[in-house]
């Protein structure tokens, strides 16, 4: 009867152990299965692409070649627009030509200066920026560009010159970089900097009253000659207390109201001037009280002081201009004046 039980109790355990391991090959077939089946799909795309034509087709082609032309000729456009704000390199003249050009332009500004009452710290020394052609000839690949830079420099000093400066003090401009010693004998193309444009920078320092200094920053900025751009400015009064308001012997601060005998308001009707009142207001008060604002003896009237400036303008030029000037790369000795710093020396302070 025991050994019958123990067979019974086997048997149901490999009832149940089979089930389990039929169940589970089930589940483990339906994975597989699954597996399978996207494995196959996915050869089937790939052997699909295998034999497909690469994109793009002649469709797809036909429109990125549009949209590429249509693009090009915007960017063209824009070129031909920046076109306008810069003159073209004159390719014409040669390195020995450039120092008597120089020469030229300097004694037509000093005559300048000199009509419209303009002092130019040690004259002497003055070279329009471009000290190192004093008595050297430049690289002849350099010519082009720096007659450029030369003819902007000459058209800065006169919208100074038109505006009323009343004394230049100091002219200065970066080297070119076919000009630096250290470029060797590497030519540079005249486009300078990003593949877009090229920066040249002259600063100049000069004294000037606010209404020239007005006139000269408007015109800088707007100009269709040259395209300018202010880079750095830097503006300090002559007078470095603000406007005295007061007028009598004591010193009080604050406006000084008379009445029609000349007679001084007294202090504690000022006094009385409701605060939140704006100035014209202020002014109507005392008006009714008998007295009149009297704006003669200010001491400093605004926008007549002497502004000494100093800025830093930055002389673009545009890619598509630049390509029609001279090319750069050909190899040649450098002549010895190109070494020299680009100091236009006004003076020094």
């Amino acid at each position: 009867m025991k050994g019958n039980q123990f067979y019974i109790v086997f048997g149901v355990i490999a009832v149940v152990l089979l089930g389990a391991a039929g169940f589970y090959c089930y589940k483990g077939f339906d994975t597989y299965k699954a597996a399978g089946g996207e494995f196959e799909t996915r050869r089937t795309a790939l052997l699909r692409l295998k034999r497909s034509e690469p994109y793009p087709n002649e469709e797809n082609l036909n429109a990125i070649t549009k949209e590429v032309t249509e693009y090009e000729g915007e960017i063209k456009g824009l070129f031909k627009i920046l076109d306008r704000f810069q003159q073209p390199l004159n390719t014409t003249v040669n390195d020995t030509q450039f120092p008597q050009i120089l020469k030229s332009k300097i004694e037509a500004f000093k005559a300048l200066a000199k009509e419209k009452g303009i002092k130019i710290n040690e004259e002497d020394k003055f070279y329009m920026a471009m000290d190192a052609y004093r008595t050297t000839l430049p690289d002849p690949k350099a010519v082009p560009l720096l007659d450029y830079e030369l003819g902007a420099i000459e058209y800065l000093l006169n919208i100074l010159a038109e505006a009323g400066i009343t004394q230049l003090i100091d002219l200065d401009r970066e080297l070119l970089p076919i000009e630096m010693p250290a470029n060797g004998n590497n030519a540079a193309a005249p486009l300078e900097g990003s593949a877009v444009a090229a920066k040249y920078p002259v600063s100049l320092t000069f004294e000037t009253k606010h209404p020239a200094f007005e006139k000269l920053i408007n015109q800088i900025t707007n100009d269709d000659k040259y395209f300018f751009i202010l880079r750095a400015l830097r503006v300090d009064n002559s007078e470095k207390e603000g406007l005295l308001k007061g007028g009598g012997d004591n010193g009080d601060a604050g406006p000084s109201y008379t009445n029609a005998a000349g007679d001084k308001a007294p202090m504690d009707l000022v006094s009385q001037i409701p605060r939140d009142l704006e100035v014209p207001a202020q002014i109507s008060w005392m008006r009714e009280k008998g007295y009149e604002l009297q704006s003669s003896d200010a001491r400093i009237l605004l926008g007549n002081e002497s502004l000494r400036v100093f800025m830093v303008v930055d002389l673009v030029r545009f890619a598509d201009a630049a390509g029609k000037g001279v090319k750069g790369g050909a190899k040649g000795k450098k002549k010895a004046g190109a070494k020299g710093r680009g100091k236009g020396r006004g003076a020094k302070n």
